[in-house]
């Protein structure tokens, strides 16, 4: 089979709407209906609000496709990221050892992916499964798993998609998780709109506190951080988020949670997966400032958010995407009971 190599500019409008047009075909020849084909358009912003060296590649024949973007940034680590490709393994080598040799001329040994850019962006694969089980979880072929595998990536970070049992959580009510807070100087605001734009600035340093020493993290601007601020309040359930902050109005801890998306869409699918039938609602950030951990904030407010969320109709309650080594994720496992229902890796190799 003959593979052409295309080489395309980060900077040329022409050439990323190509690139997208190029993902968007390949993931609908994956023919899975619950899988979303859309992308996020931000490469032109990743590369501009931070430049690193990259390279932009196509591969293509008669019947198959493959894309990726490949950077290194400033500790000469090599990233490769954007990534899709046709069921074929023969164009995924070809396109894979271009990229190989890039790195290599470039003096990079050490990659890691997928990653979009960084982790504030897409990134990991789903090692459990090909369609989602809720909007933002990483989702793709497991051939993707497969194939990087084959060209001898190991995995390097494991995550974990939790729940825990419905009896291990205790009843509890609004008066009495404010009056508990109080007595140790905090309170909880409902994480609405219009106190993610209050405590805006805020939240952006809390956040580079709180994950700087989560693998892989870079530092964002405050200006990358608005705009996933924005597409986080679209979303996120009010009634079952948090901003738990101190007398003088600093960021003690942060509870995020969104609905289900697919069970509001698919529960009436008769071939829908069986997972789109309960009600589910999704924590996705539980954090919890340095100088209040080991304090029990933690604990107290995921048992709060829980019972509340039964009390309200939901059947189920996901903590999502826990890097395993997260104190959250241990802290969780270990007084939760927590079971593990997916699981996600990044993947590492030295040329």
């Amino acid at each position: 089979m003959k593979y052409e190599l295309i080489k395309l500019n980060v900077n040329i409008e022409s050439d990323i709407e190509h690139f997208y047009k190029v993902g968007a075909m390949i993931r609908l020849d994956h023919n899975n209906k619950w899988a979303n084909t859309e992308e996020e358009h931000n490469i032109q912003k990743v590369f501009k609000s931070k430049p690193l060296k990259n390279i932009v590649l196509l591969a293509k024949s008669e019947k198959s496709m493959a894309r990726l973007i490949a950077y290194i940034d400033e500790n000469n680590q090599g990233f490769m990221g954007w990534y899709e490709c046709s069921e074929d393994q023969e164009i995924h080598d070809f396109i894979f050892e271009a990229t190989f040799d890039w790195f290599k001329k470039n003096n990079c040994e050490h990659v890691s992916g997928p990653i979009n850019g960084n982790t504030w962006n897409n990134y990991r694969f789903n090692e459990t499964c090909s369609y989602p089980l809720f909007p933002g979880e990483p989702n793709q072929p497991l051939y993707y798993l497969k194939f990087w595998k084959d060209c001898d990536f190991k995995p390097c970070q494991h995550y974990t998609s939790d729940v825990p049992p419905k009896e291990i959580v205790q009843p509890m009510t609004r008066e009495e998780l404010d009056f508990l807070l109080a007595s140790n100087n905090l309170y909880a605001r409902n994480l609405t709109e219009e106190i993610s734009t209050e405590y805006f600035e805020k939240l952006h340093e809390f956040y580079h506190v709180c994950f700087s020493s989560n693998p892989l993290f870079h530092a964002i601007s405050l200006d990358e951080y608005e705009l996933i601020n924005k597409k986080t309040t679209a979303v996120v359930n009010s009634d079952h988020s948090f901003l738990i902050h101190d007398a003088d109005l600093n960021i003690a801890g942060v509870f995020i949670s969104f609905n289900d998306y697919y069970y509001s869409l698919f529960r009436e699918a008769l071939d829908a997966p069986k997972e789109y039938q309960t009600k589910k609602i999704i924590i996705k950030t539980l954090s919890v400032s340095p100088q209040y951990r080991n304090k029990q904030l933690g604990t107290l407010m995921i048992n709060f958010i829980h019972y509340q969320a039964y009390q309200n109709g939901f059947s189920q309650v996901i903590h999502a995407l826990m890097h395993n080594q997260n104190l959250s994720s241990v802290k969780g496992k270990e007084k939760f009971k927590t079971e593990i229902i997916r699981e996600y890796c990044l993947l590492e190799k030295h040329l």
